[in-house]
Formats: structure tokens, sequence, C-alpha cells
């Protein structure tokens, strides 16, 4: 998974969470999270992974927000594995590179 694929990810995750109405807000990691707070947390980090942001720490942000997704029942593992897969425009762009 590069880059491009792992902002695509984190976009589509964006539209899902904004479309059931959650709205971005980062999180005090001093105690455990309210009703909806986990939820527009993610949001928060789909949204804050930019240009700045290595690979590594881009990829280690959807894996947390994949295990979050999981645990609250948002998308199953089965879901996830398809959206990590590489479409037929991610291997030709793949293989002009």
């Amino acid at each position: 998974m590069d880059m491009q694929k792992v902002r695509e990810v984190l976009q589509k995750y964006d539209k899902y969470l904004s479309d059931l109405g959650y709205t971005p807000q980062r999180f005090d990691h001093d105690r455990f999270p309210q009703h909806k707070e986990a939820e527009n947390h993610l949001l928060w980090m789909c949204r804050a992974v930019d240009t700045s942001f290595s690979e590594g720490k881009a990829k280690r942000w959807l894996g947390f927000i994949q295990g979050a997704f999981w645990i609250l029942r948002l998308r199953t593992i089965e879901e996830m594995k398809r959206d990590n897969r590489p479409t037929l425009e991610d291997k030709a762009r793949e293989a002009r590179e």
C-alpha cells in the first residue's frame, strides 16, 4: 500500500464518518472516550494525516483507525481488507512507476 492508497482509504473513512453525522474533534488522551468522542476523534485523525507525515506514520494511523472501526463495529475486518486491496487503477499506477 502506497501513500496514495492510504489517502484514498482515509478519504473514504472521512466520508463514511461524516455521513454518519460525526464531527472532527481531537480527543484528550488522559481518559476514556464517552459517547461519540471516539468516532469524532477518528474523523479528526482521518483529516490530520497530511503530506508532512512519513509513509510509516500514515500507515500506523490508518491501522489505529481501522482497529477502532472494528471495535466500534463500524466496519468488519473483511470490509477493511477490501478497502486496502489494490484496485486495477492502483495496479496500473504501480506498473508505470
